[in-house]
């Protein structure tokens, strides 16, 4: 081994720039790469699932070739990764490692199944191919990955003092997991919770890794017609209808094999024998590749999207009566600069019918210093978008790339424009405007939330246009 300030160099010179590295596994090779430095030869780190299964490797020291062969043919056993981090292990603790020497009998039994091989007295105080070191990463009292390290440079066989380093850097794994398991909490349970919206108004059933129930809100209770306090404790498959669990098994599974979130949609029969269809989307909680846990939840497709729709409609909603202050004249513009940034809309103009019933007169525009609102006018026809949103009563839109363009040529050249919306506004009975806007990009979807939100903005600004027509 190193001297001790040769050591420490190492440490001081590899782990300042561990901040510097990206990602988890960036941050997991760095430390391996460092911890080869100070004295062992082969360095690998596995991380493993809960059933003792090896999801993922990284190697420090080894060449390419064992790396594809280990990868593909080497992995070791669950069941043998199981025993080695069990209790039977413990005699060979030092510190936070497990050292099963091949000199020792009891430990070749584990490490060998059974094989036995002489040693020559002489090699007896000196590392062996066939020994083993490795350090288990704990979470929450389970392990989620090993750290192995073999081959040590002068070939001495490990002890507390040896290991100092070795445990330091096992420490500084420790760290960068937990980091990065706290992380990816905190985003697995956003996009859960970004994914059902509002938690009350669907069913969310929540599961620990065994399958017993640890929770149910009420809309669940509502949707699958259970009793909280009767279900809490129990396995979930056990309180559902056979054909039920048929039906949503397999998404079930794959979800947490998969550890990626499944969706299946499955006929739900109650105990009065009424039958209805949910759709059943399993977000698996996990730590690392381990599955702990999963949120399901339980919704009826088409009233959800009516939610869906009315929520996100909503929250544009409440930012536009934010923008609701001042005089007429401030909100006016205050709603529409409003609706502009929301929508990647740009160039807002309101065009009055003139009183011939000829053309459309621009009374208001934003965006376009260079030109009075005049240059904008044009004549009252089909061949004008605005004038196709007052005549047809409804909001009308259209872009380059429809074959037939249904507007002002000379606008369009002038402003580059890519698309436009016109939005009918209702004054009074007389009058007729258009809030026309063009789009900042294309494609442009008129989905039944923009629709909702266009009509609410129109009747605000219609309103604000009422004292003056």
């Amino acid at each position: 081994m190193d001297s001790p300030l040769q050591l420490i160099e190492v440490l001081a010179t590899n782990l300042v720039t561990l901040k510097s590295k990206k990602g988890l596994e960036e941050k997991c090779q760095h430390i391996l790469d460092t911890l080869r430095k100070t004295g062992w030869q082969k360095v690998s780190f596995s991380f493993i699932n809960n059933k003792y299964e090896t999801k993922k490797t990284l190697y420090s020291g080894y060449s390419p070739t064992f790396i594809k062969e280990h990868s593909n043919l080497s992995k070791l056993p669950p069941s043998k990764r199981r025993e080695m981090l069990s209790g039977i292990v413990e005699r060979w603790r030092i510190g936070s490692f497990y050292y099963l020497p091949w000199r020792d009998a009891d430990s070749r039994l584990i490490v060998s199944d059974g094989l036995s091989t002489e040693i020559p007295m002489k090699l007896r105080d000196q590392w062996h191919e066939n020994d083993l070191l490795y350090a288990p990463i704990l979470y929450e009292s389970k392990p989620i990955a090993v750290l192995t390290i073999d081959s040590p440079k002068d070939k001495s066989v490990p002890n507390k003092v040896s290991l100092r380093v070795p445990m330091i850097l096992h420490n500084f794994l420790q760290e960068v997991i937990e980091h990065f398991i706290s992380q990816e909490y905190f985003s697995n349970y956003h996009l859960f919770e970004e994914k059902i919206a509002e938690k009350g108004t669907l069913g969310i059933v929540r599961i620990d890794y065994v399958g017993k129930i640890t929770d149910i809100n009420l809309a669940g209770e509502l949707i699958l017609k259970l009793d909280h306090q009767k279900i809490v404790g129990n396995n979930f498959f056990r309180i559902l209808e056979s054909d039920f669990v048929r039906q949503i098994s397999h998404a079930m599974t794959q979800a947490i094999d998969t550890l990626e979130i499944t969706t299946v949609i499955a006929r739900y029969k109650e105990f009065t024998g009424k039958t209805s269809e949910l759709e059943i989307i399993f977000f698996p909680q996990h730590v690392l590749w381990n599955y702990v846990g999963m949120n399901i939840v339980f919704k009826y497709p088409e009233a959800v999207e009516v939610y869906k729709i009315y929520s996100e409609s909503l929250v544009k909603m409440n930012a536009i009566n934010n923008a609701i202050i001042g005089d007429m004249e401030t909100i006016q513009k205050n709603v529409i600069q409003t609706l502009c940034e929301n929508y990647g809309l740009i160039y807002p103009r309101i065009y009055r019918l003139s009183n011939d019933g000829a053309h459309l007169e621009c009374i208001f525009i934003s965006g376009v210093e260079e030109e009075m609102p005049e240059f904008f006018n044009h004549p009252y026809n089909r061949n004008s978008l605005a004038s196709c949103a007052i005549i047809d009563d409804e909001i009308t839109y259209t872009t380059i790339e429809d074959k037939q363009i249904r507007d002002i040529r000379r606008i369009w050249t002038h402003l580059n424009t890519k698309g436009a919306i016109a939005i009918p506004l209702h004054v009074n009975e007389s009058e007729k405007f258009c809030l026309i806007c063009d789009m900042e990009s294309i494609p442009f979807v008129l989905d039944l939330p923009k629709e909702i939100l266009f009509k609410f903005i129109s009747n605000i600004i219609s309103m604000t246009l009422k004292p003056n027509y």
